[in-house]
């Protein structure tokens, strides 16, 4: 089977861009021929994630997205205009964002080949004017959310029957890997530097944790536009030595092992590959309870303990225990683990061989 993704960008560090690369190299694993097209991007450009061998990467160079209005319709069109002139009939399509969804489900309208749009956001991230275009994407073979939330979200919303759920895959084989150092005086917590990550209210809402415990230190690993401010927030806060910014890594297992606590502190997440990851390798979580994704990763008290959305008494409170408690760590951390073994690559692949399966048969 060929099948061929979009995405705006395959280059930045960011989930969406290691999800679809690391989804790509799933499927070329299980004998698919595997396309991405970088919509945005061009030849010369870096890639933060290694490559999958034997996928074909194109890139057209169509300039950075913009979030001006008339510009955006012109970037609609010409990439509609792009996909008629150059969509093969024999291939399965997967866009992976907002704008090309919206552009291949107008292709639809012309062409009746097969395509599968994927949401890799919470519901509403775009704003209501984007939510409302969504009805659009019932012209989609299938939409992919990656919660159960997300699914109903759709239906009562858009009307949408279409839409299927596939959490993201874990991007490396866990079960074999040793266990963090639950004795680690180190909290610590993935991503870009970006207003959605919250690390500027983190840093606030953890400096009475920090003076509780002043051995105790908090990573904020990542890059992005934020990182001068973050440094500046960090020094008026006298927090140097005990809040650092490291740079981001392509070897994340390390970074993980070398902590005994995860925190997320995002203003939104869709199904955050960071949390999986660190339940899967034995970190317990602590995280806010913000929309949708944490809720369906962690289990309160069971595997990592979610707090009520900006509640920073309660975000506090709950580090306080984590870090006064190796016993407690210790617990929460190994029941992630274990719980985590239903997102392996070999789980979720089972669930997108019958969707694709599916619209190869039934696609019109």
């Amino acid at each position: 089977m060929e099948i061929h993704f979009f995405i705006p960008d395959v280059n930045p560090l960011g989930g969406r861009e290691r999800v679809v690369l690391e989804t790509a190299r799933l499927f070329i694993q299980q004998g698919h021929q595997v396309y991405l097209t970088s919509i945005e991007s061009a030849n010369h450009d870096t890639c933060t994630y290694d490559i999958p061998p034997n996928l074909s990467i194109q890139h057209l160079n169509f300039g950075k997205h913009t979030h001006r209005r008339l510009l955006k319709i012109v970037y609609e069109i010409k990439l509609i205009f792009w996909l008629l002139k150059n969509i093969k009939s024999d291939r399965i399509y997967i866009s992976t964002d907002v704008w090309s969804n919206l552009a291949f489900s107008v292709f639809r309208l012309f062409r009746k080949n097969t395509i599968i749009g994927c949401d890799h956001g919470a519901y509403g991230t775009g704003g209501p004017k984007v939510n409302w275009l969504k009805g659009i994407y019932r012209h989609l073979n299938a939409l992919v959310v990656l919660t159960e939330e997300d699914r109903n979200t759709y239906q009562q919303k858009n009307g949408l029957n279409n839409v299927c759920v596939i959490p993201n895959a874990l991007p490396f084989a866990a079960e074999h890997l040793p266990l963090p150092d639950y004795a680690a005086k180190k909290i610590i917590t993935l991503g870009r530097f970006a207003p959605i990550k919250g690390y500027d209210l983190l840093i606030r809402e953890i400096k009475p944790v920090l003076r509780q415990y002043p051995d105790w230190q908090l990573y904020i690993v990542g890059k992005g536009e934020m990182q001068q401010r973050l440094q500046d927030l960090i020094e008026a806060e006298q927090l140097q030595g005990q809040v650092i910014l490291q740079a981001a890594v392509k070897e994340v297992i390390p970074e993980y092992l070398s902590a005994s606590v995860y925190v997320c502190s995002s203003l939104k997440e869709g199904f955050p590959m960071t949390l999986l990851e660190a339940k899967s390798l034995g970190l317990p979580i602590v995280s806010y309870d913000c929309n949708h994704g944490p809720r369906h990763i962690i289990q309160h008290e069971q595997d990592g303990l979610l707090i009520p959305y900006r509640d920073a008494q309660q975000f506090a409170a709950a580090l306080n225990r984590l870090l006064a408690n190796e016993t407690l760590r210790e617990q929460l951390g190994k029941a992630g683990k274990h719980n985590a073994a239903a997102y392996t690559p070999a789980n979720i692949y089972q669930k997108w061989r019958q969707l694709l399966e599916q619209v190869d048969n039934h696609g019109n």
